[in-house]
């Protein structure tokens, strides 16, 4: 069009200095007459105004100076060793042909990407900068051993909680179970396997840019990647899981601690006291609703989303090595951790003075030790944890393996301190002492002591045959004996203890 353009141009330009007039007339008149030199060829036209003449074809090919344009039709007028190139390759395809090392080990293609004769090279850039490499760009996923590490330990935790929330529900009218108020032992199971399911979202953290990524140029395209939105739901359902799991956890821990608190203070002044389960219930119910306060304003505000950086590039501009985490886009994340951890930290230390003032209850109330275990195992976790993923932030394998031995030792480390002492006390301690875990047993026992044992005694002896060597009134008489001497053990229990157990008993009956 250009040349049709110019061409027109002159011939008008021609005809006015030839004939020296811009009359209309005169111009039309020479014009129909007359031939023109152009830069398309001589231009004559017909009676009824229609150019004839010849015409050229150039195109920009290949040449000393990589633009030139040259006549390459018809084959009469072409530029010598020039001919018409069909289909006329894209610019890209140009570039990479004249100014990329493509053709070095490959073919340029028509979007200026270089297709690689090696099998097991890449073709990275396109045009000028078309070539193909052997790198690779290295996401640094979690690898799928430390992935099948993260599934055990959720499936140890999740039996844990299901065997020891059956064994509570099916034992929840025996005295042992009973005492340690069998709803929040309940409780501890359904918040540690809450914070076990944890590692579920952590194994589902992996993902490619927030944006599709050019393969060949390795540059973002602005286009969403739809895949990113599951990562993110995954990045605040961490956080989220652990608040609740760590609500209902450790309130039920404060709950059962400041229960026996309060009855030892019942029992120092010499009152009856009586701690429900609802007496408690509050301080459970506002630690949850203070969590999913925090949380729900962290959702909204700022939340966690998947942001994948590049940490270095190859030889040839491509990255080499990129890193994927969950942060906040403003950087408020670091502001609700904060809110979170004081927080948490504050109820542990709290629990913590508690559990010190009850620390010199005696045996009867031996659940106190194992609760302020429990505690104190929270309570380094969350001190050591915390240093050590910042260590290995950028090490996505270690990080996975912190944050998955983190959640499975909080959960795992309160389960068996909580549970493992009461099945053992019931299932093994209590037989091999002998008595009888039958609560109707125990009461005909208080009865008639001496009768009663008296009866064992020789019911024992006669199954181990020795029931003729003896008698009735010998085992009588040292029964007595041995209740005698543990009436006179008696009389050296302190008042204090006394009114413990006498707390102990009282509520034990309220429940």
């Amino acid at each position: 069009q250009a040349a049709a353009a110019s061409a027109a141009i002159s011939v008008v330009v021609q005809a006015i200095e030839r004939t020296g007039t811009m009359d209309n007339n005169i111009l039309r008149e020479f014009i129909a007459n007359a031939y023109f030199p152009t830069v398309k060829s001589n231009l004559t036209f017909d009676d009824n105004g229609q150019a004839f003449g010849g015409w050229v074809m150039l195109q920009f090919v290949s040449g000393e100076d990589n633009s030139d344009a040259q006549v390459v039709y018809p084959p009469d007028n072409a530029a010598e060793g020039y001919s018409i190139i069909y289909p006329m390759p894209t610019w890209e395809e140009k570039d990479c042909r004249q100014l990329s090392a493509c053709e070095l080990t490959g073919t340029c293609t028509t979007d200026g990407t270089c297709q690689c004769n090696n099998p097991n090279y890449n073709s990275i850039g396109v045009g000028p900068t078309a070539t193909c490499t052997s790198e690779t760009e290295d996401f640094s996923h979690v690898s799928a051993s430390w992935h099948a590490v993260g599934y055990s330990l959720f499936a140890i935790q999740t039996l844990l909680s299901i065997f020891f929330m059956a064994w509570t529900f099916h034992f929840r009218k025996r005295s042992i179970v009973k005492a340690s108020q069998p709803e929040y032992m309940a409780l501890v199971c359904f918040g540690v396997w809450i914070i076990a399911c944890g590692i579920l979202p952590l194994s589902l953290q992996e993902g490619g840019y927030r944006y599709l990524q050019d393969v060949n140029t390795g540059e973002l395209t602005g286009e969403p990647n739809e895949d990113i939105q599951k990562v993110d739901a995954a990045c605040m359902a961490y956080p989220w899981l652990f608040a609740i799991g760590y609500a209902l956890t450790f309130g039920a821990l404060f709950a059962k601690i400041w229960r026996i608190n309060k009855l030892m203070r019942g029992a120092r002044t010499y009152r009856r006291v009586k701690v429900g389960v609802k007496d408690v219930a509050g301080f459970v119910i506002g630690l949850l609703v203070l969590e999913i306060l925090i949380m729900l304003t962290w959702q909204l505000v700022d939340p966690l989303q998947w942001q994948r950086n590049v940490v270095t590039y190859g030889s040839s501009g491509y990255p080499a090595k990129s890193v994927g985490l969950c942060s906040s886009v403003n950087g408020n994340g670091k502001y609700f951790i904060i809110v979170l951890g004081v927080v948490n930290i504050s109820c542990l230390l709290f629990a913590l003075y508690l559990c010190y003032k009850v620390r010199s209850i005696p045996s009867d109330y031996q659940e106190s030790k194992w609760i302020t275990a429990s505690i104190i195992s929270m309570f380094q976790v969350a001190i050591i944890g915390v240093p050590v993923l910042v260590i290995v932030k950028e090490d996505t394998d270690a990080r996975y393996f912190v944050y998955v031995i983190i959640l499975f030792l909080l959960s795992a480390t309160v389960t068996l301190l909580m549970f493992l002492p009461k099945f053992y006390q019931f299932h093994v301690k209590t037989i091999a002492e002998g008595s009888s875990t039958n609560p109707r047993h125990k009461k005909a026992f208080a009865v008639n002591p001496a009768q009663s044992a008296a009866s064992l005694y020789v019911s024992s002896a006669s199954s181990r045959g020795v029931g003729d060597s003896v008698s009735i009134q010998d085992t009588t008489d040292n029964v007595n004996e041995e209740l005698k001497n543990k009436a006179e053990e008696e009389k050296e229990i302190t008042p204090k203890q006394k009114s413990i157990k006498w707390a102990d008993d009282a509520n034990d009956e309220d429940e």
